[in-house]
């Protein structure tokens, strides 16, 4: 008994209260304790919650909760005994808590990623290429008014009305209302473009740690948004933005191997195969180009399951076929008549080469003038991310896809938008390994871990690296006033050229209104139409259509009025 007695000297007086290391760091544990009082009242107690959370809010909601659910605990408490209702009771209180806070992380981080996106909305005014407006805003603003340009490819068929479908029911919401002001007309895709941005944002987290961990993905997202071309492109109305972010999205889904994953991960892995595939059938249908990322996914995934014909038959074609007859019902419906648009895509830019009348590059333009323009100053930690990385498997679907556009004679700096925040991954992961790297001893790494997993990012802010600092700071340094000046400055009159149009007809009497008439003598679809002027007035543009008859000798209008302007007018 002696023995014994001394034995229980060496225990500590309450388990509770050991939330330090012996080296005096929180652990970043929270514990919780429930303390049978007489009757049924209890004392609960908790610990280790981090000083930026509320206790009180989170009592509120408990008691919200408790009350919420008063009628089912009754029932509980007829069921079972008392011992196994405190038990239960401690353990929700546990789990909910957890849950509160864990919720509140992520939320805080997509409540940042919507407020930089729409910032980032406020600061893109100015016209980057005509796809933005004559691939999606003016078919939406054609099928919600009744009126606007379409160009020659939505004569011959070969794009989708699936993306332009979503904004023209934004516009029937403001037809419907009455709210279709020319503001809400030409800001509000904008404004829900940004916000599917911030979507696509919170996916490259997420898909950075699946593989790097929380740390590297938060680098991983700053180094993102460090990049003035992501800036400068994520809110805008083009095919290639609303490929990035589904492909984001497909990305994190994706069934990976356990072994590129994080350990923590490899417990949570995917199990809603259907839905990577039924993004990846979205985002080929938006741009048929997605194909590149997908097609080696898809058949890499065949190639791991044990059943492969179950895997097709029981899983991606009930998912796949589904999204593509929709997509065909949906062009029959707004063309009136069958066709399939990605395939005449296809035929069009691929097989018939018809994509360069709008411009020949050599084969090495990506590599000599795209990707430098496009990443300025981040190839410099991408480069040495991917020297220092294991999982090289992101980098050679970034390679393929640079590959191949590199065979097609028309190239353009926006087609490499879905790999930018791809490449980004390597990016953050390097800069993290800059922002641990004080003196390499583990304990730093641990509590610069802790921290960020209590979301205390104040905290481990002060503790980064100076180098790590730097970094990021060179980064912003190269790309803030790149961003700045194009999305200003740069290419703006086209934009103000449509205020000034909608302005002047709005001036006009009624009696004059039906005599107006606008042209443009500019480059082809230089200026947005009907859905930036909002108003039903003519407008017209010179016509830069390809060879679609094969004429020999073939000369469009806006070259034969670039060479011969007099004549042109005569």
């Amino acid at each position: 008994m002696a023995t014994t007695s001394i034995q229980n000297l060496n225990k500590p007086k309450d388990a509770f209260e050991q939330l330090e290391d012996e080296e005096g760091t929180r652990q970043g544990f929270c514990h919780i304790r429930i303390q049978q009082r007489t009757g049924r009242k209890t004392i609960t107690t908790v610990q280790g919650v981090a000083p930026e959370y509320d206790l009180k809010k989170i009592v509120r909601y408990l008691k919200k909760v408790r009350l919420s659910s008063c009628h089912l605990s009754a029932q509980l408490r007829r069921l079972l005994s008392r011992r196994e209702v405190l038990h239960m009771s401690m353990v929700s209180v546990a789990r909910l808590i957890l849950a509160i806070v864990k919720m509140w992380s992520e939320h805080r981080l997509l409540c940042v990623a919507v407020a930089f996106r729409l910032f980032n909305c406020l600061l893109v005014q100015t016209w980057f290429v005509p796809d933005e407006y004559f691939q999606a805003v003016e078919p939406a603003h054609r099928l919600a008014f009744g009126y606007g340009a379409l160009t020659w490819e939505w004569r011959q068929g070969i794009r989708s009305y699936v993306y332009p479908l979503f904004i023209a029911l934004y516009y029937g919401v403001l037809r419907l209302t009455a709210l279709d002001s020319r503001a809400a007309v030409v800001h509000g895709p904008k404004l829900l473009q940004a916000l599917f941005g911030a979507l696509g944002d919170i996916h490259l987290f997420k898909l950075a740690k699946r593989f790097q961990g929380e740390q590297e993905a938060l680098w991983s997202l700053l180094v993102y948004w460090s990049t003035w071309f992501g800036f400068f492109c994520t809110p805008r109305t083009l095919g290639n933005s609303v490929e990035t972010v589904l492909t984001l999205i497909g990305l994190y889904h994706y069934p990976w191997p356990a072994h590129l994953l994080k350990e923590d991960e490899r417990q949570t892995r995917r199990k809603h195969t259907w839905l990577y595939i039924a993004v990846a059938a979205l985002a080929v249908l938006v741009r048929p180009t997605a194909v590149l990322f997908w097609a080696p996914l898809a058949l890499w995934n065949l190639f791991r399951v044990r059943h492969p014909v179950a895997f097709v038959t029981r899983t991606c074609l009930p998912v796949a076929l589904p999204v593509f007859a929709l997509s065909v019902y949906v062009d029959r419906v707004c063309y009136g008549r069958w066709l399939l648009s990605a395939w005449n895509f296809a035929a069009f830019n691929v097989f018939e080469g018809g994509s360069g009348h709008f411009g020949v590059h050599p084969w090495h333009w990506y590599l000599s003038n795209g990707l430098p323009s496009v990443l300025t100053v981040h190839i410099i930690p991408i480069a040495l991310g991917v020297y220092r990385s294991r999982n090289r498997v992101v980098l050679w679907l970034c390679v393929w896809y640079v590959l191949f556009h590199s065979v097609l004679a028309h190239k353009e700096h926006r087609f490499l938008l879905p790999i930018v925040p791809l490449l980004c991954l390597y990016g953050g992961s390097f800069v993290n390994r800059l922002a641990s790297s004080q003196g390499g001893s583990k304990s730093d790494k641990q509590s610069h871990r802790r921290l960020l997993d209590s979301a205390s990012l104040d905290a481990y802010w002060r503790l980064v690296s100076g180098r790590a600092k730097t970094a990021l700071g060179l980064l912003l340094l190269v790309n803030v006033p790149i961003a700045a000046y194009t999305g200003l400055m740069h290419q703006r009159g086209p934009l103000d050229v449509t205020k000034f149009v909608s302005e002047r007809y709005a001036s006009l009497s009624l009696e004059l209104r039906p005599d107006a008439a606008v042209w443009f003598l500019a480059p082809c679809h230089s200026t947005p139409f009907y859905s930036h002027v909002h108003a039903n007035v003519s407008m017209r543009a010179l016509n830069c259509d390809p060879n679609l008859d094969h004429i020999p000798g073939y000369v469009d209008e806006a070259d034969r009025f670039h060479d011969h302007p007099e004549r042109w007018l005569e």
